[in-house]
């Protein structure tokens, strides 16, 4: 926004010295583009004028403020939330390669494919468990 806009704003709403008053008055003279933007502002003033003073319902100010803490408070959550995601995701990918890793590694170790040896247990058979010595053993 450039001095001369401002000055013609201002224009508007308070008294201008003598002195910014003929410098808007020139600027307006020379400038066709800052004339319009004159009357345009004229125009609008005139329609807020003429529509009415318009009262707001009792409350108002107070429901929107409270709508504005409502969808503050949201956004500081969704903020928190998304934070939490960023940080999990790469805990969450470095352990699900881990786990693969050790799974692999003990597959490879055993030289069999079932799930004992996935998580490095030994093959029990059924006479192992019905085996009394055994279950006292690991009594």
């Amino acid at each position: 926004m450039t001095k001369i806009e401002r000055l013609l704003y201002r224009s508007f709403d308070a008294e201008l010295s003598s002195e910014e008053q003929a410098i808007l008055d020139q600027a307006l003279t020379q400038s066709a583009e800052l004339r319009v933007e004159k009357e345009r502002l004229e125009k609008m003033r005139s329609q807020v004028q003429a529509s009415g003073e318009k009262a707001f319902h009792p409350f108002f100010a107070e429901k929107v403020m409270s709508r504005l803490r409502d969808s503050k408070q949201s956004v500081q959550e969704d903020a928190f939330f998304n934070a939490l995601v960023s940080l999990f995701r790469p805990i969450v990918i470095g352990s699900a390669i881990l786990f693969l890793g050790l799974i692999s590694y003990n597959i490879i170790r055993s030289g069999e494919i079932s799930l004992a040896s996935a998580f490095a247990e030994p093959q029990v058979t059924l006479e192992q468990v019905i085996d009394p010595a055994l279950s006292l053993k690991l009594e």
